[in-house]
């Protein structure tokens, strides 16, 4: 048997954490722009296949290096998990390990790293453009193309994959910078997740989503009844989240959401909430 090559983007213990009780072992999908609900497994969504495999020196494809660095984030990540949602205290260590994990939903999904891919083409016009127009042809177009080809498009892969890696640090140490609140429904209205689930809100001024803006809010669903909310003005602990509430923290990750929402419930609802925002998707 070969070694697996289809990896996913958001974690299949994580979306465990939103499976329908009552019709297990499914989660519901609402597609942006598609009034349709479908089920499926944790096991088959956001997933690619040689999403995280990367060429090693000697030519040869690794599909399991990366897999295997990230599952000791998400084996530690799940087990801190299941303290928080029995409302336990974590650790300072703790914090950190589940910090890098908030982190990776932000910038391992496909997006995020589509927009890095984006700016390394974009680099590479910059480039064509000034040879073309001042080097009065020292480099051949011909050379440039060629590498662009081996360089650019064959190794564009895994250098948006690098970079990622590199900024998950970044963003785990300005997450870890806000005051962490845990918010908790033991409603009917339950909290929903998405193919991008980690939102960045600020509710004074929209446009000002920096980290560092005093009115920033980053949320993430962490399961079904559990979210993760960081501001830099709550206090931290611990909050029963009412409906409204509940709903709040849902339309925020139906905006942030680039294609499907996951939920544990199959309501018209809910999919009436998901094609309301279906025009709104991030950048």
């Amino acid at each position: 048997m070969g070694k697996p090559t289809g990896h996913h983007w958001i974690t299949k213990s994580y979306l465990n954490g939103f499976i329908d009780p009552n019709n297990k072992p499914y989660i519901w999908m609402y597609e942006k722009g598609k009034n349709i609900i479908k089920q499926s497994t944790p096991s088959n969504i956001c997933k690619k296949k040689n999403y995280h495999t990367i060429r090693k020196p000697d030519g040869s494809k690794d599909s399991e290096s990366i897999e295997n660095m990230l599952a000791q984030y998400e084996d530690k990540a799940v087990k801190i998990l299941r303290k928080i949602e029995t409302l336990q205290p974590i650790t300072k260590e703790e914090k950190g390990y589940f910090t890098f994990f908030i982190a990776l939903h932000r910038t391992r999904i496909p997006i995020y790293r589509k927009k890095i891919e984006n700016q390394a083409s974009d680099l590479f016009n910059i480039i064509r453009i000034f040879q073309n127009n001042y080097t009065n042809n020292i480099i051949s177009k011909e050379s440039l193309d060629t590498d662009f080809k081996d360089v650019f498009k064959e190794k564009l892969k895994q250098t948006s994959l690098e970079i990622y890696l590199s900024e998950t640090s970044n963003i785990a140490l300005d997450i870890a910078q806000l005051k962490w609140s845990f918010l908790t429904t033991s409603g009917s209205n339950k909290f929903v997740t998405s193919d991008n689930p980690v939102y960045y809100h600020n509710s004074v001024n929209p446009n000002q989503i920096s980290i560092y803006n005093a009115n920033i809010e980053v949320t993430f669903p962490l399961t079904k009844d559990t979210a993760f909310l960081g501001t830099r003005k709550r206090e931290e602990g611990y909050y029963n989240a009412n409906d409204d509430l509940v709903d709040i923290i849902n339309i925020g990750t139906i905006m942030s959401a680039s294609r499907f929402v996951f939920a544990s419930q199959n309501t018209q609802t809910l999919s009436d909430l998901v094609q309301k925002y279906s025009n709104i998707r991030p950048h």
